[in-house]
């Protein structure tokens, strides 16, 4: 699969496993402490932004995997990419009451409720100005997105507590395993198409399903059909889009 790809990407994707970044990242997440919630993830309801060195990692376990389970992951990865700007979409990786990829679930999913109330705020509304630079660039398209688009993402929840008895780190100790997983990536050269996915891991799927140009002129025609009720072409959109993920995957 890695020979589909960018070489440029494949590249890196073969730098971040082969020279121990992996190993370096899995290292930093088990600093934090694992966790139970109440809520079983009722609150995984975006898909989470990704540091660049999470995304290489991600797209080397994409590549190992069975050709059928990979398959499924980059069709429902586009798909999100393609429809989440016409509704709320959660977590590709959700279940009932679990995380499909919980043992490699990615460092905002970790140390999501381990944060104080106070710092997440922060970070909240850091995550609604983003929003609201989105649905300005739309606006520019002459698109309104929904309002359930718009809303903020997550509150803070309570709900979370380390498991086994273990402390909840601090602001401090968080944010300095934050630092340590972004000076990861800092030590190779990354290609520029991980920054072009800004964090979006949906993003990265569908830009190598059907290449940049494409994949946001596929995501601006679905969300205008969309909000047209032409529902007819959205599907069509979707479909075509869904195919050349499984065919990209094989």
């Amino acid at each position: 699969m890695l020979a589909a790809w960018p070489r440029d990407v494949a590249w890196a994707v073969d730098q971040a496993v082969g020279r121990g970044f992996a190993r370096d990242l899995a290292s930093a997440y088990a600093k934090l402490p694992d966790t139970i919630c109440a809520r079983e993830g009722h609150c995984c309801g975006l898909l989470p932004p990704v540091h660049p060195i999470e995304a290489l990692c991600w797209l080397g376990r994409l590549a190992d995997q069975r050709a059928d389970r990979r398959a499924d992951e980059l069709a429902n990865l586009t798909e999100h990419f393609l429809t989440n700007a016409v509704r709320r979409r959660p977590c590709p990786w959700r279940e009932e009451g679990a995380c499909h990829v919980y043992e490699q679930r990615f460092f905002g999913c970790r140390a999501y409720g381990l944060w104080s109330a106070g710092h997440y705020a922060r970070r909240h509304r850091a995550a609604a100005g983003n929003q609201a630079r989105v649905a300005a660039a739309w606006a520019e398209l002459g698109v309104k997105l929904p309002n359930e688009v718009l809303a903020a993402g997550p509150g803070y929840c309570r709900n979370v507590r380390p498991i086994s008895g273990a402390a909840a780190p601090s602001d401090a100790d968080i944010e300095a395993l934050e630092s340590r997983i972004q000076a990861l990536g800092r030590g190779m050269t990354m290609p520029e198409a991980v920054w072009q996915w800004g964090g979006d891991i949906s993003f990265a799927a569908a830009w190598l399903t059907l290449g940049p140009r494409l994949a946001l002129e596929r995501k601006v025609a679905a969300t205008r059909a969309a909000l047209a009720g032409l529902h007819q072409e959205f599907a069509e959109i979707i479909d075509q889009s869904r195919q050349a993920a499984r065919e990209m995957a094989c």
